[in-house]
Order: C-alpha cells, then sequence, then structure tokens
C-alpha cells in the first residue's frame, strides 16, 4: 500500500519552478537595491505572488522543454512520463542463467526474490531429452505494504503546510477578538483629519477609525474594506501627531499593503520548507513601512518631525506581528527607518499606476514562462569514430533490454550424451516472483521440448 497525499513528481516540479522564480526575484531585488523601496517591495509581492500561482499554472498550462540538464538527467514529470510509457507487464521479471559446478545448465531464475507465480516441473514420465510441461503451480501470498519515499516526503510537506496554516488562521481570528470590543472613533476632530490626511495621499476608500481598550501599536487591518486602528490614548494626541499617525496608515491603505502581505504569507504556507521565500516575506515588511515613510514626507511633513513620532510610538506601544494587520511601529527595524528617514539622499518614488501594470504584466508573463517549463536531458554528441559507433550502438542495445527487462523469453540448445546437439531441442523457462516477497522459494526447474 503506497500513502501519497500529493504526487511526489507534482510537488518536486513545483519546487523547482517556484526555487528558480524566487532566484530571479532575489536577483532584481539586488539589482534594484538602489531605487526606491516602493519599487523593491513591488518586485518581491510579485514574487512571492507568483509562487502562490506556480501550482495553478504549471497544472494548466502548456509545458515546453528546455535542454539544461546533463545527459541521463531529466525534470521529475519527465520522468514520470517516460516510466509511465515503459509500464512493466504485470507479474513478470527478468531471468538470470544457474550453472551447475561441472559448467552445465540447471535453469533460470529471477535476479531478485519474489513472490513465485508460476513454475514449470519435469515430466516423470518424460524422456531424456524430451520433457514438458506440467500444471503451473501457484502461490499466493498476502500482499505486502510499504511506503515509498516520495510518499514520505509528500507527508512533511502536507504537516508543514497545515502547521503555517493553522498559525495564519489563529492570528486572524486573533485581530477579530481584537477587535470585537473596539469603539468607533467618530467625532468631528477625528473625521477632520482623516479626510485631510486621506486627501494629501489621494485615497478614495471611506476608511473606518476604531479606538481598542489597550496598548497596541496602530495598524490597519481589512482587505476588502480596511479599519484604522488606534490604542486607547489616541484621544490625547496633539493635532500635528495625529496627523502623522493618520498619513502613515492611509498610506497602507493606499498601497493595499494587508492584501500583499496576505498573499505572500499564503505563498510561505505553500513553500515553507524554501528559505529565500521566508526571507522575501521578511524583506517584504521592512520596505512596505519605509514605503509607506517615504508617503508621508512626499505630502509635505517635516523629516524631524515624523522621526520623533515614530520613534515615540515604537517605545510606548506594544507591536504585535499579525498576518492580516500591518502596525506603524516596531522597535526592531526603527532605527533603520529613521536613517531612512533623514537620509535626504534617498529615492522616494512610489509606484505609479502604469509602473503597477508593467510589473503585473512582466510577472504574469514570467511565471507563464517558467510554470509551464520542463527541463530535460541535453542530446550525446555524435560519435567521431567507427569504435565509438558501435559503443554507442551497444550502449542503445544495452538500453533495449534494460527497457524490456520485464519479460524475456531465452532459449538454450540441448546436447545428447555424445555432445552433438539435439536439433529443435528447446529448452523453455517460466519461473518469476513479484517484488517483495520473503516467503519460501519454489526451487529452479526447467524442462526441455524436442521439436524438429
Amino acid at each position: 500500500m503506497e500513502i501519497n497525499l500529493l504526487p511526489p513528481d507534482v510537488l518536486a516540479s513545483v519546487a523547482l519552478r517556484s526555487l528558480l522564480l524566487l532566484l530571479l526575484t532575489a536577483g532584481a531585488g539586488f539589482v534594484l537595491r538602489r531605487r526606491s523601496a516602493a519599487m523593491q517591495h513591488g518586485v518581491w509581492a510579485m514574487g512571492l505572488g507568483g509562487c502562490l500561482a506556480m501550482p495553478i499554472v504549471a497544472a494548466l498550462s502548456p509545458s515546453w522543454s528546455l535542454p539544461l540538464l546533463p545527459a541521463g538527467l531529466s525534470n521529475p514529470t519527465t520522468r514520470a512520463d517516460e516510466a509511465a510509457d515503459r509500464e512493466p507487464i504485470p507479474g513478470t521479471t527478468a531471468l538470470a542463467p544457474t550453472i551447475n559446478g561441472d559448467g552445465s545448465l540447471i535453469g533460470f531464475a529471477p535476479p531478485t526474490s519474489p513472490r513465485p507465480i508460476e513454475t514449470l516441473q519435469d515430466s516423470p514420465s518424460t524422456e531424456r531429452g524430451s520433457m514438458e510441461p506440467t500444471t503451473p503451480i501457484a502461490a499466493a501470498t498476502a500482499p505486502i505494504e510499504r511506503i515509498s519515499l516520495g510518499s514520505v516526503g509528500s507527508a512533511i510537506w502536507a504537516c508543514g503546510f497545515f502547521l503555517v496554516l493553522a498559525r495564519l488562521v489563529q492570528q486572524v481570528v486573533a485581530v477579530k477578538s481584537k477587535l470585537r470590543p473596539a469603539r468607533d472613533l467618530d467625532s468631528a476632530p477625528w473625521r477632520a483629519q482623516r479626510d485631510a490626511a486621506a486627501e494629501r495621499l489621494g485615497v478614495r476608500a471611506n476608511v473606518a477609525l476604531k479606538q481598542h481598550s489597550g496598548a497596541l501599536s496602530p495598524l490597519v487591518v481589512g482587505v476588502r474594506k480596511p479599519v484604522v486602528v488606534l490604542p486607547a490614548d489616541a484621544d490625547a494626541w496633539s493635532d500635528e501627531r495625529r496627523m502623522l499617525v493618520l498619513l502613515h496608515e492611509l498610506a497602507h491603505v493606499k498601497r493595499r499593503d494587508v492584501l500583499t502581505q496576505t498573499i505572500a504569507c499564503l505563498a510561505c504556507a505553500v513553500h515553507w520548507f524554501n528559505p529565500i521565500c521566508w526571507y522575501g516575506l521578511a524583506r517584504m515588511r521592512t520596505l512596505r513601512e519605509m514605503a509607506c515613510d517615504d508617503l508621508v514626507l512626499m505630502s509635505g511633513q517635516p523629516a524631524t518631525d515624523y522621526a520623533d513620532v515614530l520613534l515615540d510610538v515604537a517605545r510606548t506601544y506594544r507591536h504585535r506581528g499579525f498576518s492580516t494587520a500591518v502596525g506603524m511601529a516596531h522597535t526592531t527595524n526603527v532605527e533603520s527607518r529613521i536613517l531612512a528617514i533623514l537620509d535626504q539622499a534617498r529615492t522616494r518614488a512610489s509606484l505609479t499606476r502604469r509602473v503597477i501594470r508593467a510589473f503585473l504584466l512582466a510577472a504574469t508573463a514570467l511565471v507563464l514562462v517558467i510554470g509551464s517549463l520542463r527541463l530535460q536531458s541535453r542530446a550525446a554528441p555524435p560519435a567521431a569514430s567507427d569504435e565509438s559507433a558501435v559503443d554507442a550502438e551497444a550502449e542503445v542495445e544495452k538500453e533495449a533490454e534494460k527497457a524490456d527487462e520485464n519479460f524475456r523469453v531465452m532459449e538454450v540448445q540441448i546436447s545428447d550424451e555424445a555432445g552433438k546437439p539435439l536439433e529443435g531441442a528447446k529448452l523453455y523457462v517460466g519461473v518469476w516472483y513479484v517484488d517483495g516477497y520473503q516467503g519460501e522459494k519454489v526451487p529452479k526447474q526447467h524442462f526441455a521440448d524436442a521439436r524438429g
């Protein structure tokens, strides 16, 4: 019995293609390291989003071959297709000759020791040099249960996937529990400052404001209906601080950071075994905050005032990492963000709709190309001499014999007592076993049929 939670060939193929995509994404991020944080974040968002879509693209898109692998190697899916084309004949296997001590032939036996299916016995009434087959003897045993290595790998992947996915679900439930007791901030001063901040950033959505009872750092939740959640003492803030905090949180809404982070987390759940995927998620979290800082500064706010507010928020309030929420400040990266805020030479350009569309088209094309790619072995170089041609022909014959090793009929000439070959006498052997048989084995037997 084989256990396959996910076809191993499909898992290996998707993992290789996603690894190639992530390597290209990391390379693009390195090349663009001097560009704005928004552009670098967009590159990683497209890369992780492509990894999430890779299983679907690999399953539905037509495939094309690229001879990159060394001769003799191929893509897992290619090897699976080739194996299917030469499926062995049930109940058959190769036979090996058995030689007696004096050099005479006893019979043939399989190279492995599986369950005996059929044997042929000598008839007691036959004469020397003329032997006929009797009724085949069948031996049945219980099927042997086994678990393949690919099944173990699929099970390990499934366990990791469900563990990471359960963590994401737990964080969604935690965010909802935080919002349940939160009250609406619907006073006139808060509405006026929210509308002013949204107008500066060009945010058209009517974002709701809520206030929780704890000391959690300001954050944004929700993909379809974003909500800005503020700490309990937000009413005591100055107008300047309210505006800076609202600008940063509405920048997350404008950039749709909750959506891109959720997609990246789901990609890490599918490719949890790939360290580049987790690195990309961590890189996205840092870059998204820097990109929001750039939007705040581009709206006309003084860099020093914003840096002071950011540092104070990081020191005063608790930060919790949620998969479906983005906070304002974290003590682990606030220092690098302040340095970037005060850097006058830093590029702060945001992504325009035209650039976003170009990113989407490029990412879609790249995912389609990689998703439909099937690696195959390079062709062997042509023979340079007759000797190499003979070797190549022998290799072809060897491969043909190997491909047909599951069924073979061997003919052996039989001699009389004087050593003269018996014309038309042939030896037919029909002994084979099923793989994995460990029980009692029937002795090798043979029979001869003199014809001619």
